[in-house]
């Protein structure tokens, strides 16, 4: 037998029912016991001895001599009738057994001490004396003597309280018959009255043991009956939820382990590259001494170029990391939207026109509400956006910043006209260390980390950014920032070139 199954809950929830329901049983027997003492005692102290002497010498009679005990068995036999609780003997003067209630010869009972008899009759009257049984000698039980004379033969009726053991009237086999009854049926009514928590406890724990730490998932609780008690029902959910969170987490830490296998990778390829050509060119000017004016500008502006990709990247890592700090906090102010464009405008005109990019921003944004932000934030969110639109943009292309005003929001939108981002990869652009596909006439350098730091900075203002690629071509990133003020009306200001009429350029920006 296993002896893992009397370990079970169940089956130590039935012992300790059966345990309860024997102490139970028990208490309800002694209680018995000592009610049925208390009655029988009552019953043999309201015995009067003298009456039964009388009923005895009037129900033997004058006839009766000491060969002749017959009728002195019947009548004491007749006598018990009267009280149940005791047996009655007509013994002589010498302690020897003339006549009982019994139904035994007198030749089988042992003679009465003739000093306990004297004892006895000496006695005072209605008081209940220790005294043998002529049955059982060496019991001693209480009994009551009362002298009476019949036939001529002085003597005593010998008056002995039974047995009053409740237990003693039943046979053993019938009473371990009923025991038994008993506890089968208490522990099958137990068993079936547990087993709406025990088996819930018991589904419930495998599978908590089914959970694998390397992939854990919720527990198959669809399985587990809603009849079960309600603190059941609960450790159920909480343990769901607990599983869930596990899961969650082990996800969390998952992708957060493939985040920095790929940041390493990204960090150790997209630093090595600039770290080793600068370190080339630096060797190359330092080990060369006869090297032209023009050969040594050239490799001093290309080593400058790579230090300001170097300088770039690291920026990008230590902004991420401190834009993502819980502790980050944003400095806002008003200030107008204007000039957060003409900065940026300004800063990658320049890059625009080498890579033969058309960078178009709105005009007349100076009517437009100040917006409630921060100001080194947004531009870094706009110039992030409008860099990115250039670097995937090819030549002859165009990147345009609309802008449209809608209650306290304020929408920009960044479009290019580039090759747009494949559809399955538009949910992804924003997470960090992301790099889309690289194409022809189009760079691709940076650890990818620029629209993932603008998302975050338009969440810090409470805004939202999306992304969009349309079928043909292109793609664009739209966000809101808060304004100042709530603007009266919504008004759209659509991208304007420098060198053409307004009216060709204008787009609002829910057709961009």
């Amino acid at each position: 037998m296993n002896l893992a199954v009397l370990r079970t809950i169940r089956v130590r929830l039935v012992a300790v029912v059966l345990l309860v329901c024997v102490v139970m049983l028990s208490m309800v027997l002694w209680s018995m016991q000592r009610s049925h003492e208390r009655a029988h005692r009552e019953l043999f102290e309201a015995y009067d001895p003298t009456f039964a002497a009388r009923l005895l010498a009037q129900g033997v009679g004058t006839g009766v001599d000491g060969g002749e005990p017959a009728r002195a068995d019947a009548t004491l036999r007749q006598m018990v009738g009267l009280n149940p609780t005791v047996d009655l003997y007509w013994v002589n003067r010498e302690g020897t057994v003339l006549a009982s209630s019994t139904g035994r010869l007198a030749r089988e009972f042992e003679a009465i001490p003739r000093d306990m008899l004297t004892r006895l009759a000496s006695a005072t009257a209605d008081t209940l004396q220790p005294g043998i049984d002529p049955r059982f000698v060496r019991a001693t039980k209480p009994v009551a003597i009362e002298p009476v004379d019949l036939g001529g033969v002085p003597g005593y009726l010998y008056i002995v309280h039974k047995d009053l053991s409740l237990l003693a009237s039943v046979a053993w086999s019938d009473l371990a018959w009923l025991v038994g009854c008993w506890i089968g049926l208490t522990a099958l009514a137990a068993h079936f009255a547990l087993r709406g928590i025990s088996d819930p406890l018991t589904r419930l724990a495998q599978h908590v043991e089914s959970l694998d730490t390397a992939n854990p998932s919720m527990p198959k609780t669809e399985g587990l009956s809603s009849t079960a008690p309600s603190e059941i029902r609960r450790l159920e959910h909480g343990i769901g939820g607990l599983a869930k969170r596990i899961a969650d987490q082990v996800q969390a830490l998952k992708a957060a382990d493939d985040e920095r296998r790929v940041l390493f990778a990204a960090i150790s390829h997209d630093l090595r590259t600039p770290i080793s050509s600068l370190s080339g060119y630096i060797e190359t000017v330092a080990s060369r001494d006869h090297l032209g004016d023009e050969e040594r500008k050239r490799l001093c502006a290309v080593s400058l170029d790579e230090t300001k990709l170097l300088v770039r990247l690291l920026d990008d890592l230590m902004d991420l990391a401190r834009l993502e700090s819980p502790e980050m906090k944003i400095d806002r102010e008003p200030f107008p939207l204007s000039e957060a464009v003409a900065i940026v405008h300004r800063r990658f005109e320049l890059a625009a026109a080498a890579k033969n990019v058309s960078l178009l921003v709105p005009a007349g944004l100076e009517a437009c509400p100040p917006l409630d932000a921060d100001p080194a934030m947004v531009e870094r969110l706009l110039g992030n956006l409008v860099q990115n639109a250039i670097e995937h943009t090819p030549a002859g292309g165009t990147v345009r910043v609309d802008a449209r005003l809608a209650g306290t929001w304020a929408e920009i939108q960044v479009t290019d006209t580039g090759p747009g981002i494949p559809p399955d990869q538009v949910t992804h652009v924003f997470e960090r260390f992301y790099r889309g596909p690289s194409s022809a006439g189009t760079a691709k350098s940076g650890l990818g980390l620029g629209l993932a730091i603008a998302k975050r900075i338009v969440e810090l203002h409470g805004g939202e950014i999306r992304a969009r690629s349309p079928p043909v071509r292109g793609a664009s990133f739209r966000f809101t920032l808060p304004l100042v003020r709530e603007s009266s009306e919504q008004i759209s200001f659509p991208a304007r070139s420098e060198n053409r009429s307004s009216s060709s350029n204008e787009r609002k920006l829910g057709e961009a």
